[in-house]
């Protein structure tokens, strides 16, 4: 949710400064009713991460984001090169991190209450298959 929308923008002229260039920008914002936000996946992860909103190990949002990068490769075609797209980014460690992550969301006590219906993903994960 939100009470500011955003009414202009004024860039400034970039600056050099001990071997950086940098640029401030002035947002101007007007307050309005309430209103929801859209938010992309990365604000849902960093939200979720700051405000412990499911009870999972700290240690899956590193992976959650990297997979999040590779996401946006097949979503968005980010890729540097004609050779760098999903194709050549996506192998088995990053199978093996999703089943990974995709057991552990699903099993927190906000979603499931009973963790045996998700095994066969743990199974999986754990064979290497």
């Amino acid at each position: 949710m939100t009470e500011w929308e955003l009414v202009s923008c004024i860039p400034a002229n970039p600056k050099q400064i001990v071997d950086e260039t940098i640029k401030i920008e002035t947002s101007i914002f007007k307050k309005i009713p309430e209103v929801e936000m859209r938010m992309d996946l990365d604000s849902m992860i960093k939200r979720i991460e700051k405000k412990n909103l499911l009870t999972i190990n700290h240690d899956v949002f590193p992976a959650l984001k990297k997979l999040r990068e590779l996401r946006n490769r097949v979503h968005l075609q980010s890729g540097n090169e004609a050779t760098d797209h999903d194709y050549n980014n996506f192998g088995f460690e990053e199978i093996q991190m999703m089943r990974r992550i995709l057991y552990a969301i699903l099993t927190c006590p906000e979603f499931c209450s009973n963790a045996n219906v998700f095994e066969f993903i743990n199974t999986i994960y754990a064979q290497g298959l």
